[in-house]
């Protein structure tokens, strides 16, 4: 018992220095040394004093001494065992890094193990001083693994140690629950512990050395799983719940995971409508005592059904708002219809068929706060609303935006409530909107332009947060939306408007002392967009400078968030592409090259090159007057099916990039040597498209073919076989239109001549389909 309460006692002493990290295990340490050795004389002890109480007239069959001492050691390895984890929690609420909470588990893996091994090789007459562990001990050790996923500790060089693991924490966290479910033996078990494993499951997104080498639904999987054996456990009876919310916990637990899964979409969606389904089950089941749906668990259903981008999500949304009412007498609060307005707002075609049903739920907010005040349209519920308005093609207007707008404000006037207060992604989702309308010169007087009124509220936003109101200061979206939107405008004076913004951005940075305002890779990637869409030989020189600083911030500062990715890269090859310049070619294949021996070479993942970027490339030649370019053209597409057949997925050829080679093909010019050489080619591209791997050509594929052929092949004898051949295959494939008639026409008049009156339709029957 004293080395019992030793241990108990350094357990709950904080750590001093790095000598004091294991008191409490080396003092368990010393109490197994002190039972090992005194063994026997303990043994004596125990069997004296039961002999003495049955002199006495007792009848008991064991020991109170045995019991207590089996008691005694069980309780200090458990204090041992969790000691570490509930000091840090108790004090900061975690260990300093991960390193730290992967050595505290791996300790105290180490002694759970020297448990067992100790219990499974005594003697059955002192096994009670060698006891096997218990649910407390394996509940300790379970949380001490778990801990080791917590996303607090998750970075570059905790990844790097996590990869290295022969197993993961989390799932050594879930292997002990399998071993306790054994040794339990259908023995009620605390479902607490199978809450705590489904909380580290949903950890794992947060670690990139675990899910970028699993299936992206592995996690979801997992926890589906699991919370099924746990509710089948349940109602066999051997899993319990002492506390009743436990179930409600584990659920919402899953509900976050999917809430995560952005790409998820309808998947991950229909996942959590049919876990409420099931909820609602359980509740009605245990006759209310446990899976009752709480604000959280709605609130999350709802983030995951916004996120979902699919058409019928605003539907499910409005049927989950009515439902938690009526089937769970939850009330709806702000979060609630701000997760249905969302769903209306984030539609995945990018086009919201009508926000002003996203609108009616802010007017029926209203109404409820001027009658009551149980809800209140706050500064994210207008937010909302005017994103979905800016996301519709046909009633997105700058008036109905700056009414909305001038409505919170008039809120915020009169009440002086902070919860009305135009914030600054209240005023970035007024820039976005305003910038993406359609109709700006019809609607503000003046003739200004949908995007010349943006820049100004983004200089009023400047203005107020300069004159104290620091949270109307436009943040580094505000800037990055504006930028996007001059990129598509396609206004004359872009690129003075795009290198403006930046310096802005750059100078506010630097006034301030703001690094979160200072432009990042998607600055300066849409900055070079905008150069891109001008296409001429200055724009080049002007990306080129803006690339370069990019690479110096990373490069020589060590700024991560100035990284140039592989959507940067493709800008510039596009700048190149379209300038018209001699060496443009070159220069995009220079660029392209650089990309692969980073990804290919360097490991940079970021640089994995897809099948934009060799468009970008090949299209780069076929634009160039330089009598090679169908070799060179040629030449990156076989780089693009190497990196293809190598497991690069985003390589998979396409027709777009044949296409763009053909017409390298037929605008090749020189003497007859550089013409043989496109027109092997052109052959090449015209074999390639019978190999049906990855190839699906459309009649612009077979229209540039045949004027291809025209352009390199003057004698129209030679010819001939050569646009039979692609006439056949295009009709062969079902690819015939008029196009493909017209260059027929053109390239072999005597063949189209001996065409049939009337086009079987099985010769044209893919040509709606493409």
């Amino acid at each position: 018992r004293a080395y019992a309460d030793g241990v108990a006692t350094v357990a709950r002493i904080p750590n001093i220095g790095n000598n004091d990290e294991k008191m409490a295990i080396n003092m368990m340490a010393k109490l197994e040394n002190f039972i090992a050795t005194n063994a026997t004389n303990i043994v004596l002890s125990v069997e004296d004093d039961h002999t003495n109480k049955a002199e006495d007239g007792s009848n008991t069959p064991a020991s109170p001494l045995l019991e207590d001492i089996q008691r005694i050691v069980e309780e200090s390895y458990a204090n041992a065992l969790s000691s570490r984890f509930t000091l840090c929690k108790e004090k900061v609420g975690h260990f300093p890094s991960f390193h730290n909470a992967l050595q505290n588990a791996m300790d105290s893996d180490e002694m759970f193990e020297r448990m067992k091994h100790r219990s499974n090789v005594s003697p059955s007459d002192i096994n009670f001083l060698f006891p096997p562990p218990t649910p407390n001990n394996y509940r300790a050790l379970i949380e001490c693994w778990c801990e080791c996923v917590r996303r607090i500790y998750s970075n570059d060089e905790s990844n790097t140690a996590m990869s290295t693991l022969e197993e993961w924490p989390h799932a050594k966290a879930q292997s002990l629950l399998q071993q306790l479910e054994v040794q339990m033996a259908g023995r009620p078990i605390d479902g607490e512990l199978y809450a705590q494993v489904i909380w580290a499951w949903g950890q794992v997104l947060n670690w990139p050395a675990i899910y970028r080498q699993n299936d992206y639904y592995f996690a979801a999987n997992a926890v589906d799983e699991l919370l099924h054996r746990t509710m089948t456990g349940y109602e066999n009876g051997s899993v319990i719940f002492p506390w009743q919310l436990t179930v409600t916990k584990m659920c919402n637990f899953v509900f976050r995971l999917n809430s995560k899964i952005f790409k998820g979409g309808e998947v991950a969606m229909k996942r959590s409508l049919k876990l409420l389904d099931q909820m609602e089950h359980w509740h009605k089941q245990s006759d209310g005592a446990i899976a009752k749906p709480d604000t959280f668990s709605f609130g999350l259903i709802l983030k995951t059904i916004a996120n979902s981008g699919v058409p019928s999500s605003a539907e499910h949304a409005e049927a989950i708002l009515q439902r938690m009412e009526e089937s769970f007498g939850v009330k709806p609060r702000e979060r609630h219809y701000l997760g249905v307005i969302r769903a209306y707002s984030r539609v995945r075609q990018r086009d919201v068929t009508d926000p002003r049903k996203a609108e009616a739920i802010l007017q029926k907010m209203k109404e409820r706060y001027f009658e009551n005040k149980s809800v209140k349209p706050n500064t994210a519920i207008y937010s909302a609303c005017i994103s979905a308005y800016g996301g519709s093609k046909e009633y997105n207007s700058p008036l109905k935006v700056m009414e909305l707008f001038e409505e919170l404000q008039g809120l915020y006037d009169e009440t002086g409530d902070e919860d009305f207060k135009p914030d600054s992604m209240m005023y970035a989702s007024v820039l976005d909107a305003i910038s993406k309308s359609k109709t700006g010169k019809k609607a503000i007087k003046g003739g200004d332009s949908s995007l010349r009124l943006a820049i100004q509220m983004l200089g009023k936003m400047e203005m107020s947060h300069d004159a104290g109101d620091i949270e109307t200061g436009p943040n580094r979206y505000a800037y990055t939306n504006l930028l996007h939107a001059i990129s598509q405008s396609r206004v004359a004076d872009g690129v003075s408007l795009g290198e403006d913004m930046m310096r802005r951005m750059e100078n506010r940075s630097r006034e301030l002392k703001d690094e979160s305002i200072r432009p990042d890779t998607q600055a300066y990637t849409t900055l070079i967009q905008i150069f891109a869409q001008r296409g001429d030989s200055e724009s080049v020189e002007y990306a080129q400078k803006w690339f370069k600083q990019m690479e110096r911030e990373y490069e020589d500062e060590g700024r991560v968030g100035s990284k140039p990715n592989k959507v940067t890269y493709t800008a510039l090859i596009n700048c190149w592409r379209k300038s018209g310049l001699e060496n443009a070619g070159v220069e995009a294949e220079n660029i392209l090259s650089r990309m692969e021996h980073k990804y290919s070479t360097e490991g940079d993942l970021d640089l994995k090159p897809d099948a934009y970027v060799y468009a970008g490339a090949v299209d780069a030649w076929a634009r160039s007057k330089s009598n090679d370019k169908a070799v060179r053209a040629w030449n990156i597409y076989q780089l693009m099916k190497r990196q293809y057949s190598n497991g690069n997925m985003d390589a998979k050829p396409n027709n777009v990039i044949i296409t763009s080679i053909i017409k390298a093909c037929g605008y090749t010019r020189g003497g007859r040597e550089k013409k043989q050489k496109a027109l092997l080619v052109l052959l090449e591209c015209l074999a390639e498209l019978k190999a049906p791997k990855y190839i699906i050509p459309t009649p612009i594929t077979y229209r540039s073919l045949l004027n291809a052929a025209k352009a390199l092949v003057a004698d129209d004898a030679k010819r001939q076989p050569i646009a039979a051949t692609i006439f056949e295959a295009c009709c062969r494939n079902g690819q015939l239109d008029k196009t493909v008639l017209e260059a027929l026409q053109n390239t072999q008049p005597e063949l189209y001549m001996k065409l049939p009156g009337e086009i079987p339709s099985k010769w044209k029957r893919n040509v709606a389909k493409v």
